[in-house]
């Protein structure tokens, strides 16, 4: 019979266990933590494929995920990997004692609506800002309109 020192250890990684199958059934995220230790989640977001097979990335990141998530009340950490891997982001769900299914559930319910929110409008990072205007080869960008975004072959989703 288990002591009741370890009943919130099981708890926690029944909750770290829904909420990883929930995230990885969004089809939208790639889930990178293993089963075992500290009741966490770990995850990406994965790359979108085209109609031919061939693979890019999405209009966001991890980091704008993460700021939709701070917009609904919600932190859940974005980073970068260290030096040699820094193209690699991460999010993160750490299931704390008192995080209850009921959280785990409202958590899943708000990262979708986050996804949702991304997916339908369109958003720039300052990086994505600073990549398109070195590629506008000494043209200056005095407003960022779909023509210019167009001319950058980037596909732009209207607001």
């Amino acid at each position: 019979m288990p002591t009741n020192e370890s009943l919130p250890l099981r708890c926690s990684v029944n909750i770290a266990r829904h909420v990883r199958d929930a995230i990885a059934a969004t089809e939208v995220f790639e889930v990178v933590s293993k089963d075992v230790g500290v009741p966490l989640v770990a995850f990406r977001l994965k790359s979108v494929e085209h109609s031919d097979g061939t693979k890019h990335k999405r209009l966001y990141d991890e980091f704008q995920v993460a700021e939709r998530m701070r917009i609904a009340g919600w932190v859940l950490p974005a980073y970068s990997m260290p030096k040699g891997a820094e193209q690699i982001k991460l999010m993160r769900i750490t299931i704390r004692e008192d995080f209850s299914m009921t959280m785990a559930t409202q958590v899943i319910v708000e990262l979708k609506k986050a996804v949702d929110w991304l997916e339908n409008h369109f958003t720039l990072s300052r990086q994505d800002v600073a990549n398109i205007a070195s590629g506008m080869l000494g043209r200056s960008i005095s407003r960022m309109d779909s023509q210019v975004l167009r001319e950058m072959t980037v596909v732009v989703k209207p607001c």
